[in-house]
């Protein structure tokens, strides 16, 4: 998230620091495997499975490193409790691997009986796994699902403006949370954040000033909260982030300060990962439209990392390997599209000649670089 070139290998010898303190911790150890493989340390990941399984070979998180092991061996894989599928999750969508797997797992799971709660998440699940891999009509009928859960938040905005989902799904969203809008002194902060932001970013996008200004003040009232607020952090960021966007869509004069300051905050201001995610997108859009392609990049590159997965991965995968290869990096696109390609193997008919484009760019930049 920081621009550390450094940062899995700082984070390594953190971890086997706590490790040499207590070789039982188990918090410590369960991050190693995904920290070697980062690195390229195949005998690392080795190790660090072996370690995991020796202290704990019944829990899930255990499980889905057996899973992890067998994936990058090329071997068949264990049954899973669909307990563990949480944990695989984060490893097929973060680091690209075993995503067929993953899939036809959560694919069996719900075609069975399931209680409510499962139902739920495996519906989420599936969600992600539409969005990511470019079937917008699936995903709509996935978040109809999950929005008759009344603490369900609406995302159909930001997934049209970030995700390649579905615009008119998003319309009828802004004009739904708009009617309520008036009411945000008695929702959840949480909420307020995420739907008053998310219109707000849509009217911005859109040029409609007015309509923006008026989702803007709950977002702000939550900014003026002091720090032990939880979603106050992200509420100041996210005031900044529509700010930038703002003043480079009405042409404002202090456009490039605006950015500036949004490019600055995000990298420091110790907000949840929705408001982060959201600010280094739009700072990448911005630095792009600039014509700052090397600033682009590095915004795109910031994402959170096996922790969650993070939303909009597919997007954010897609714009990272067009800007490396924009500033001369050639491996850094080819991971990128690598990863972007493994996401969206199976495309919906309206992003089928979009994936094609970047499968054959993708041949195009390995054939060069096998030709050095």
């Amino acid at each position: 998230m920081l621009e550390r070139p450094d940062a899995m290998n700082l984070a390594l010898a953190a971890f086997n620091r706590s490790l040499a303190l207590d070789s039982s911790f188990f918090p410590s150890a369960a991050h190693l495997q995904t920290i070697y493989y980062v690195l390229g340390d195949t005998a690392g990941v080795r190790r660090a499975t072996a370690f995991l399984v020796a202290r704990d070979s019944s829990s899930e998180r255990v499980e889905a490193a057996r899973w992890f092991q067998e994936i990058l061996d090329g071997a068949p894989t264990s049954e899973l409790r669909p307990s563990s599928y949480g944990w695989i999750r984060l490893h097929a969508m973060t680091d690209g691997i075993g995503i067929p797997d993953y899939e036809r797992r959560v694919d069996s799971a719900g075609r069975g009986p399931l209680p409510l709660g499962a139902r739920r998440w495996i519906t989420g699940a599936q969600r992600q796994l539409f969005l990511n891999g470019g079937r917008p009509r699936e995903a709509l009928e996935a978040d109809a699902f999950l929005r008759q859960d009344p603490s369900q938040l609406d995302s159909r905005m930001l997934h049209a403006m970030f995700w390649d989902g579905d615009s008119i799904a998003a319309v009828q969203s802004a004009r739904e949370i708009e009617s309520r809008l008036d009411r945000w002194r008695t929702v959840e902060p949480q909420r307020v954040v995420h739907e008053a932001s998310s219109l707000a970013l849509w009217a911005a996008a859109r040029g409609e000033r007015d309509r923006m200004t008026r989702a803007l003040v709950p977002i702000q009232h939550l900014a003026g909260l002091p720090d032990t607020v939880r979603q106050a952090a992200g509420a100041r960021l996210i005031v900044q982030t529509i700010e930038a966007m703002a003043a480079h869509r009405f042409g404002q004069s202090d456009s490039s300060e605006q950015l500036a300051r949004l490019d600055s905050m995000v990298r420091t201001v110790p907000a949840e990962p929705f408001p982060v995610t959201i600010a280094n997108m739009v700072a990448s859009r911005l630095w792009d439209q600039r014509g700052d392609h090397a600033r682009a990049l590095a915004a795109s590159r910031r994402r959170i990392s096996h922790i969650d997965t993070p939303p909009f991965l597919s997007t954010m995968l897609r714009e990272e390997g067009r800007l490396a290869e924009l500033t001369g990096d050639r491996e850094g696109a080819i991971r990128a599209y690598t990863h972007y390609l493994a996401l969206r193997r199976n495309p919906g008919p309206e992003w089928q000649s979009h994936t094609q484009q970047i499968a054959q760019r993708l041949e195009r930049l390995k054939a060069a670089s096998a030709g050095r």
